[in-house]
């Protein structure tokens, strides 16, 4: 099995929106959403079952501004997509 990580910043002035979209975006894709506890505003995405053939195509995506879904972070998380971390796990 494997899952995907993603962690970024929000922009406090985008928190509002940020969250909206995300609540959203949790039901329809069934991620684990998380939000840092020491550090507010720092997110955590989970996504489970993704193949690594899946994730190539997920990380290009997540990165793409012009992404009809997924690019409206470029202007919520600082510094945009390019500060986007996304990683691909097995489970051990």
């Amino acid at each position: 099995m494997y899952k995907v990580f993603i962690e970024y910043k929000i922009l406090e002035e985008f928190c509002e929106h940020y969250m909206d979209f995300m609540k959203i975006q949790t039901e329809k894709h069934g991620i684990t959403w998380m939000e840092g506890t020491d550090q507010p505003l720092l997110f955590v995405e989970l996504w489970d079952n993704v193949s690594l053939e899946e994730f190539e195509t997920m990380k290009k995506e997540r990165k793409a501004p012009s992404h009809p879904e997924w690019g409206k972070l470029e202007g919520w998380v600082k510094g945009g997509l390019s500060k986007l971390h996304i990683w691909h796990f097995k489970v051990l």
